[in-house]
């Protein structure tokens, strides 16, 4: 620093810091600036760029803290959901091993049924299942041998074979875990 005629003259240059503060990266680029130019100063516009500069540090430095603290926060939650998700797939491979299974015992519990049916006398069987939803019992002719069907079907009204009928045909596909 000059003194001169009461004004204060600054020269800038890299790595120099005229004001005398500690070396930043916004002192840096405006040394860039400044690193060939003389500038010159009254101490009041010195002291008014030095709480300028210490403002915008200051506020600079509040704004990377708020932005740690946000990022801190977002890796915390991106956690919380990655643990979520981990939760929640293996709740989804529970369902799945439930399902497959209550599926699996529900077809080998028609299957066993359907059995039973094929044992009876055929005219009983017929008048029992003559009394069920036609959907159960297609789901019950569909597992039970051909043939033992249709003598049981020889009792049922021509109606109630029809229905089961239909019934079966619209099944054209098989299901999933059909097991016959």
């Amino acid at each position: 620093m000059i003194l001169r005629f009461g004004v204060i003259c600054l020269c800038a240059t890299f790595g120099f810091s005229a004001i005398g503060m500690a070396q930043t990266s916004a002192q840096a680029a405006m040394d860039d600036l400044l690193q060939h130019r003389r500038i010159c100063y009254s101490p009041q516009e010195v002291d008014a760029l030095r709480q300028e500069m210490s403002s915008l540090l200051e506020r600079a430095n509040t704004r990377g803290m708020q932005l740690l603290e946000f990022e801190s926060e977002l890796a915390s939650r991106a956690e919380k959901i990655a643990h979520e998700q981990a939760r929640l797939s293996d709740l989804i491979e529970d369902y799945n091993q439930k399902m497959a299974y209550a599926e699996t015992a529900a077809i080998e519990d028609i299957k066993s049924l359907a059995g039973v049916y094929e044992a009876m006398e055929p005219r009983v069987a017929a008048q029992s299942m003559a009394s069920m939803p036609p959907s159960f019992s297609a789901g019950l002719v569909r597992h039970m041998d051909e043939q033992k069907a249709a003598r049981i079907l020889r009792f049922m009204a021509p109606n109630a074979v029809g229905q089961l009928s239909m019934t079966l045909a619209s099944r054209n596909t098989r299901t999933k875990g059909d097991l016959k």
